[in-house]
């Protein structure tokens, strides 16, 4: 049975203030909140790290449906309490534009100063955030964006639905195989040489732009069978045509052939791009894995449709240099902790702000979240591309979570893996000067050289995850991040770094340590 965190009550004075972001005190108009409830599955900094301890022998299966039964009863709990005090507010016009979640237990909306200071005043909330930074960090927000997709986008979601195969029980083999640099110094052709792990059975999210229709993916995208892609909702799951994924900020379903999704089609290939008929080249880390497309960054609703159906591992893109949000961090990391407790790895390149952020600013949300595995790069020879972003990292004067001061940091990147230099699955018509093209299809798609960034070493963190949680289904996200971390093969100054973290990640003893796990 899953062990259970005892919650520790805090105690605020009756000044609403106490709950509520400085800026929103005196602030004048609507202003884009997110309201967080009291009843939270971790409730404070440290809470995770308890549950994970009390969870060690706990198979996963057990964990996720507990934890994804708890956050959903929590928020429907909740809101239950407070919706009819939302309306009386919407009815001034004071609130507007509701959005509910429940991977944290709370909503996102806009607001004025009173009904902001009305809200904090609850016993049953612990803060009001401002939702500060872009508008891709403002979760009600994207959900207004709608947009129309792309007639090019309708058109290559209708050939997806048509010509996409599955390919999950067709055995892999390496015999005649052209395997590129980046999957032998992470040593992935020896995974699948020596202990048969290819990914099946898994499904990595790949939170990004979209991805273009390539015959490296065809066989790799996740498909949602209760799905038909005809304007309706057939599964009744609340998103219309989400047949391989979802657009968090336009809320559709249209995520392939997006305009400008090289970088999507990279990562989704660096996690599974399977060999071709025309090009016996192997670009997938795990190579019989499941893709699932969800576009929109920083949206925290990603989370909830990924877990909704499935996910592993959910490799994010994203993040947000240069610029502060103050305690608005701590909605990222909660809604982190969450996603994590119930099943699901949280990974991501660490940037590539080396040159352009000050030390300790470099690795930002969401991959300066302790939970979340972050990968710094590498180059063919071992060595450090020079714009890879270096730790530490601080979580100094966040609401909850002032856990990490800079006498004390979060040592950060966690791992590090390829980041530039080898063959990566592109469109021949978006192809950049710069890049070099090694092979060209029949068709628009490329294998180039050229693409750089720790974008592409989170994906490759990811697949090595893919593999683990193949190897062993019932294995907890924070176990594959310890035992990814514990297997490194060091590298710069002996030991853990803020530059390379744990070292380069090494594979097959990572998947064997967790094959070995027992629960």
């Amino acid at each position: 049975m899953i062990t259970a965190l005892t919650a520790i009550c805090l105690t605020w004075q009756s000044n609403p203030n106490n709950k509520l972001d400085t800026a929103l005190q005196t602030a004048t108009g609507l202003q884009p909140i997110f309201v967080r409830m009291e009843n939270q599955l971790f409730k404070k900094g440290g809470d995770f790290e308890a549950f994970c301890k009390a969870n060690e022998n706990t198979p996963r299966s057990k964990v996720s449906q507990q934890v994804l039964s708890t956050l959903k009863s929590n928020s429907n709990k909740d809101w239950e309490q407070i919706k009819s005090f939302v309306s009386e507010w919407e009815a001034k016009e004071q609130i507007s534009d509701v959005q509910r979640f429940w991977i944290v237990n709370g909503f996102a909306c806009d607001a004025t100063a009173e009904a902001c200071k009305a809200l904090a005043s609850r016993s049953d909330v612990s803060f009001v955030y401002l939702q500060t930074g872009p508008t891709g960090l403002r979760q009600h927000r994207q959900r207004r964006r709608n947009s129309e997709p792309s007639e090019a986008n309708k058109a290559a979601m209708q050939k997806g639905f048509a010509e996409q195969k599955d390919d999950t029980d067709k055995p892999f083999s390496t015999n005649g195989l052209e395997i590129p640099w980046d999957i032998k110094q992470i040593q992935v052709d020896q995974v699948w040489e020596k202990e048969g792990i290819t990914g099946k059975g898994t499904i990595v999210a790949i939170n990004d732009g979209g991805a273009f229709q390539i015959p490296a993916l065809e066989s790799a995208l996740w498909r949602n069978k209760q799905e038909t892609l005809d304007g309706k909702d057939n599964d009744n799951n609340g998103y219309v045509d989400d047949i391989f994924g979802w657009d968090t900020a336009g809320q559709h379903g249209y995520v392939l052939g997006n305009p400008g999704v090289h970088h999507g089609t990279f990562c989704s290939a660096i996690v599974g791009g399977r060999p071709t008929s025309e090009k016996n080249l192997v670009t997938g880390v795990a190579p019989r894995s499941q893709l699932m497309l969800i576009n929109g960054m920083g949206y925290i609703g990603g989370f909830e449709y990924a877990l909704d159906n499935g996910a592993d591992v959910f490799s994010m893109s994203y993040m947000f240099v240069n610029m502060e949000i103050g305690n608005y961090r701590g909605v990222f990391r909660l809604a982190a902790e969450h996603a994590t407790a119930a099943g699901m790895l949280l990974c991501g390149g660490a940037g590539n702000f080396a040159n352009s952020a000050p030390e300790g600013k470099q690795i930002t949300i969401p991959k300066d979240i302790p939970c979340v595995l972050s990968a710094a790069g590498t180059k063919e020879d071992g060595s450090r591309p020079d714009f890879s972003s270096k730790g530490p990292v601080t979580w100094s004067g966040v609401k909850f979570y002032d856990d990490y001061p800079a006498s004390k940091p979060l040592s950060k990147p966690d791992v590090s893996a390829p980041a530039s230099g080898f063959p990566c699955w592109g469109m021949a018509d978006a192809v950049r000067p710069a890049w070099k093209v090694i092979f060209q299809g029949k068709g628009n798609d490329v294998l180039v050289t050229g693409p750089q960034g720790n974008s592409f070493a989170g994906p490759h963190a990811g697949g090595v995850a893919a593999l683990m949680f193949s190897a062993n289904q019932e294995i907890n996200p924070w176990q594959v991040k310890r035992i990814m971390e514990e297997t490194c093969k060091d590298m710069g100054d002996p030991g853990r770094d803020f530059v390379h973290g744990a070292g380069v990640v090494q594979a097959l003893e990572a998947v064997r340590k967790a094959k070995a796990m027992k629960f």
